[in-house]
């Protein structure tokens, strides 16, 4: 099984060569090797199109066979009978058939607010303000474009290579037509938007079409363009109709979309780790050597490489940790949580591609013996059921999300954040609640778009279409759950990039006071302990003052310091038996100023605190995006400016630190929402991919089921160090040699130097 990492990276590779150059890299026509890749850089990028030489033999061909045998007589579907349910009618007029079949299909609807605007009823307003748009997005209708032609290329359609040549030109000249939203139940294919893209081949008047920066007819646009209408031939106006393009074309844009947040949850969830203070032991690759799942493997092999370097991770020693020992499930099992899913990923993005490599229409010529064949390869179920595990993944996904960042929000599991991650006084800042809430509201609408869309099928048509997939509608709502995930990510990113923030200025904080907490509590220690008993002492208590200060994340810093140093004296006089007043005064006047100092401290070092004291303490993966967020998107440490004193006639607006006039927390969201959406910040997200890849430090990891034993055998063999691998038979192995790959079943395992 090829693994969800390998596929996403080719992809990646794909489709940054297909975009540098996008005129001298054309994506070749061929009906066999369209990619995610290619249909997202013609789709979304422009990338140039060419139709192979190749594949204009097996067409003309096809076309040829099929007059042949309609001129023997032959009952063809839809070329000389009638269509769906009225199949029992038979005609000579082979090619007004065509046109028939056309007509009847450009039955969508398509909001014109101009027709509203001219109207003088004052009741009416535009129906655009009222709801949402009604056409598809451009991207969808060049998926969708670029699919058919693709499958038109196969030769096995019955249609002329002109038809062919002038299709592919439409794409190349960028004339997009405007198809409806809905209207297809995807049975006998994406029969009504498949049929806008047919009227526009016509140059019908009455399809409107995106040509350079204007809405034009079609047939201004072709004319424009250099494109002769064509005039349909027997079977071409049903070739073009009949077939599951829409669904694919629009599901291959959500496929590529959902690989990429797929690894963004990952690098999300190292940096959930590492933000509430997290075990990289949740990660360790034994799990999957006694529990072998690809996915479970993959998930926890990346996430443990994003953690690398991390300072902020709490080391599993079983001993000097306090809290509780293990994580909670949102972080100890993600990756057993996310392994299924890439596991449907991997399954979706096949279901995927093959679909935008197959014929889809009905008839069929085939060969040998150029023999028409009727069946049913329009319906697109894979398609439903690509979409449906995608959606699925993504709810599943952002429930792991959305758990970590509601820990992270609350200070009775963050272990030792201040409430909804303010820097501020809790008490008077609650900077990140209303983000929390709003995440609940994402992940709601996630889990009701997650829902499959088989139990609403429909009978339709006369009964005939008694099985509908309706994959469009499923890639459609795909689209809509893929930009509420975004949502969710966006928000959980800007927390997390907080969180990391305060983490780091709790370990300066730490760092700056512990000399002098431990010169203050030395110097009443002195008087009053042995030297043996005053180090214990001491270690103790500066253990508890941490585990302190993080117990009362949730009071103001002066009250918490005052609470903290109240905890310790009373600990210190329980600790030592001694009952002079002196003691004891000494003790109280040690805790006040002790909390004092820490005030002084804290502040100092919050008031301090930069990039730059974050970032070396942070693993891999955590310290490429939060320095995309911080530098590159200037999303800042969070903080609320200080009100003005108040005035009769001066409204207060409230303000950020350093911000400008007017920038809310929505503004930073906003921001983030918008670089996952275009790309900005998945090439970090890739990167971070590409480092887990790259690494040749990784002792063999994963084991499956299949294999294990073959494995076993492998490493009886073998001797396996940090530095080198050694045969036990031969003596050290080759430097080429060192690395060696054993490919077996549905993993590969590497030993790596």
């Amino acid at each position: 099984m090829t693994s969800h990492t390998s596929i996403v990276l080719s992809n990646w590779d794909k489709f940054l060569a297909a975009i540098a150059a996008p005129q001298t890299s054309p994506v070749v026509i061929d009906g066999t090797s369209l990619d995610l890749a290619s249909v997202v850089a013609v789709a979304r990028y422009n990338a140039h199109v060419l139709l192979s030489k190749d594949c204009l033999p097996r067409v003309e061909k096809s076309a040829r066979d099929l007059l042949a045998k309609l001129d023997a007589g032959d009952s063809i579907y839809a070329v000389n009978t009638g269509v769906g349910g009225s199949a029992d009618t038979r005609t000579n007029a082979v090619e007004d058939l065509q046109q028939a079949i056309i007509r009847i299909l450009n039955c969508g609807i398509i909001d014109d607010s101009t027709a509203d605007e001219s109207s003088t009823d004052p009741l009416c307003a535009p129906t655009g303000q009222n709801r949402g748009n009604t056409t598809m997005p451009i991207p969808w209708v060049k998926a969708a474009h670029l699919v058919r032609s693709n499958s038109l290329a196969r030769g096995n359609s019955g249609v002329r290579v002109e038809l062919l040549d002038s299709f592919v030109r439409l794409l190349q000249k960028n004339v997009v037509p405007q198809v409806p939203l809905r209207g297809s139940i995807s049975a006998s294919g994406d029969l009504s938007p498949l049929s806008y893209l047919a009227g526009a081949l016509q140059g019908n008047p009455g399809i409107k079409v995106c040509y350079g920066e204007k809405i034009v007819n079609a047939d201004v646009a072709l004319k424009e363009a250099n494109i002769p209408p064509v005039q349909f031939a027997p079977k071409e106006g049903i070739a073009l109709v009949n077939g599951t393009s829409f669904s694919a074309g629009v599901a291959a844009l959500a496929m590529q979309d959902a690989h990429h947040l797929a690894v963004l949850a990952q690098v999300l969830t190292a940096m959930a780790v590492e933000g509430l203070n997290g075990t990289d032991e949740s990660f360790d690759y034994h799990f999957a050597q006694v529990r072998p799942h690809p996915g479970q493997t993959e998930a926890a092999r990346n996430i443990r490489h994003f953690l690398r370097d991390s300072k902020l991770v709490r080391k599993a020693d079983g001993e000097s940790y306090q809290g509780l020992r293990q994580d909670r499930y949102a972080l100890r099992t993600a990756a057993q949580w996310m392994g299924p899913e890439l596991e449907a990923l991997v399954v979706a993005h096949r279901q995927v591609v093959t679909e935008c490599n197959s014929i889809t229409d009905n008839p069929l010529v085939v060969e040998p013996g150029a023999k028409v064949i009727h069946g049913g390869n329009f319906q697109a179920m894979a398609i439903t059921s690509a979409m449906d595990k995608t959606r699925s993944a993504l709810q599943t996904l952002g429930r792991m999300l959305f758990q970590q960042l509601t820990e992270l929000m609350n200070p009775a599991t963050n272990n030792g954040l201040p409430p909804n991650l303010t820097a501020d006084e809790p008490s008077c800042d609650f900077l990140m609640k209303g983000m929390d809430i709003a995440a609940a509201a994402y992940q709601s609408e996630l889990a009701f778009l997650s829902h499959s869309v088989v139990p609403f099928v429909m009978v339709a048509e006369q009964g005939n279409q008694s099985l509908n997939s309706l994959a469009l509608i499923s890639a459609r709502y795909t689209h809509a759950a893929l930009d509420v995930f975004v949502q969710l990510c966006a928000t959980s990113l800007v927390a997390l990039c907080q969180a990391l923030d305060l983490r780091a200025v709790q370990h300066r904080f730490f760092a700056a006071f512990e000399p002098v907490f431990a010169r203050k509590t030395s110097q009443w220690m002195k008087s009053w302990l042995d030297a043996q008993q005053a180090e214990s002492v001491q270690v103790s208590l500066w253990r508890q003052f941490r585990s302190e200060f993080g117990r009362l994340s949730n009071m103001d810093l002066s009250p918490r310091m005052k609470a903290v140093m109240a905890t310790l004296h009373a600990s210190a006089s329980s600790k030592n038996d001694v009952h002079d007043a002196g003691f004891h005064e000494e003790l109280k006047l040690w805790a006040e100023s002790t909390a004092t100092e820490a005030v002084n401290t804290f502040n100092e070092t919050l008031n301090g605190h930069s990039v730059s004291d974050t970032l070396p303490l942070l693993g891999a993966a955590s310290r490429r995006i939060y320095r995309s967020v911080r530098e590159e998107l200037e999303v800042p440490f969070i903080r609320a400016e200080k009100a003005p004193a108040p005035s009769t006639n001066i409204i207060t607006i409230p303000m950020f630190k350093g911000a400008k006039a007017g920038t809310m927390l929505g503004t930073y969201t906003s921001r983030v929402y918008r670089a996952l959406q275009g790309g900005i910040l998945l090439r970090p997200v890739m990167e971070c991919l590409r480092d887990v890849v790259a690494d040749k430090g990784e002792d063999v990891r994963a084991i499956s089921s299949e294999t294990a034993n073959q494995f076993r055998e492998f490493l009886g063999k073998k001797k396996y160090g940090k530095r080198c691998l050694t045969d036990e038979e031969n003596g050290p192995v080759r430097e080429t040699q060192k690395r060696k790959v054993l490919e077996v079943g549905a993993q590969e395992y590497r030993c790596f130097a």
